[in-house]
Formats: C-alpha cells, sequence, structure tokens
C-alpha cells in the first residue's frame, strides 16, 4: 500500500493482494471456515474479508454449531461476531468463549451497512420487514421515521431475513449487498443503519497455537464481586500500568 503510486487506491491494492494470497495459499491446503449462516450474511462477508474467496465455507445456523464444527474438527477455523459499535456485546459468544478450549486467532472489523431489500421495489406491498434482532436495533429510528407501520419480526440472521424475503413479496428484509446478490433481491433503501460509523468485531476461532506477532492483543474475560467498588478495584490496576 505504502509503494503505491498508481491509479488504484489501496483498499483495492489490499483486496488484490488478498485474493492472491488466498489462491495461493488453496494450492497448498483449501482452508475451511465456519460462521454464523445462511449465505448472504455478514459473518461470511467478514470471511471474505479476512481469507479472501479461496476457501470452503461452512455456513452454520447458531454460534454455537460454529464452536462445535470446529471442536470437532470438521472445519480449520471458525469466525463469529464478538461486539458491535452500537448494539454492544454478543453475549452468546462471550459465555462460548468461557467454555471452550478454542483460542481467540484473529479478529476482523467489518463496516455494517444495512439495506432494506425485497422482491420488488413497491414498497406498498410489504405487510413485514424482517432481520436479526440487532440488525432491527441497529435500524429502529430510521424504521419509526419510514415505515412505522409495517410490522417487524426477528429471525436468526439477515441472510435468513434475505432468503425469507425472496420467497415472499409480502415481506422486505434488512441485510448487506452480499445478501441482495444471493438472493436476487433489489434495494429499496441504501445504509440505513442508525449510526453511519456502525461496526461489528468479529473474532476468529480454532485450536491453532500461534507465534508473537509484535502485533498481538490479548482478550481477558474478568468477574467481579457484587459490592460497591469492585469494578473500580479492578480496573485501577490496569490502568496503572497501561
Amino acid at each position: 500500500e505504502d509503494l503505491n503510486d498508481g491509479l488504484l487506491e489501496k483498499k483495492d491494492i489490499k483486496i488484490i493482494f488478498k485474493e492472491i494470497i488466498s489462491a495461493c495459499r488453496a494450492k497448498e491446503k483449501i482452508i475451511s471456515i465456519a460462521f454464523l449462516g445462511p449465505l448472504g450474511t455478514y459473518s461470511q462477508q467478514a470471511v471474505l474479508k479476512q481469507f479472501g474467496s479461496s476457501v470452503k465455507e461452512t455456513p452454520c445456523m447458531s454460534i454455537d454449531e460454529v464452536f462445535r464444527t470446529v471442536e470437532v474438527g470438521n472445519v480449520n477455523f471458525g469466525l463469529v461476531p464478538v461486539e458491535n459499535s452500537t448494539e454492544g456485546t454478543v453475549n452468546r459468544t462471550l459465555d462460548l468463549l468461557l467454555e471452550s478450549s478454542l483460542m481467540i486467532l484473529g479478529e476482523v472489523a467489518l463496516p455494517i451497512k444495512h439495506h432494506l431489500m425485497s422482491k420488488n421495489t413497491n414498497i406498498s406491498t410489504i405487510k413485514s420487514i424482517c432481520g436479526h434482532a440487532q440488525a432491527i436495533a441497529q435500524c429502529q429510528l430510521w424504521l419509526n421515521n419510514h415505515y412505522p407501520q409495517i410490522n417487524r419480526y426477528e429471525l436468526s440472521s439477515n441472510g435468513e431475513a434475505a432468503r425469507v424475503a425472496s420467497e415472499d413479496v409480502s415481506v422486505a428484509a434488512i441485510a448487506g449487498e452480499l445478501a441482495a446478490s444471493r438472493y436476487s433481491l433489489k434495494v429499496i433503501h441504501k445504509n440505513i443503519q442508525d449510526d453511519p460509523q456502525n461496526r461489528t468485531r468479529f473474532v476468529i476461532v480454532g485450536n491453532l497455537i500461534t507465534s508473537p506477532s509484535g502485533f498481538d492483543q490479548t482478550s481477558l474475560v474478568l468477574s467481579v464481586d457484587n459490592q460497591p467498588g469492585a469494578m473500580h478495584d479492578l480496573l485501577s490496576p490496569l490502568a496503572k500500568l497501561s
């Protein structure tokens, strides 16, 4: 990126070399990745951003299934959401990180751009809007201002919402561009998220023991007694030594 002085932007250089590395790596061994499915989710988008397209994708119906699939050795790695800039932490992921022997091997930060999509662009035919619970929450103000009269339904993922919308013209889904392309949906409104800086952080989990890179992070999960000042006592040593 630093050596680039041509017409391509830095982000384009990164995408090109990511795909070159992914294709070369696949010549040695196809890497398999489990993620929260179905196809068309932001999790799949994060997989492509981190590993490139020359991987074997294994969509799972729950975060629990992602962990279980990696633990039994059916795939090499799993990718799961851990926190969103608007809605906070994904509690189920944190619970499973405590219970599982899998380790965090890396992370991916993905800008989340929600679009409202359906089989047709005639909003008067839409009777319900569906999406993942967090996606609906992240678009709540926009939905209240534009379509307060349309019922909203929570589904297991945005990819599943797009799949449902592809089979029912009365349903609109909240999902990303990957889902619109996957399920041949038409985007009615773009970027409906309330926070324009909306991002989700994903972690890559697996059994691989990695060597220090010099750019490492350490994740801590801590608990305290239910008493006044407990949180202050927990954080003070970290603040003093930072």
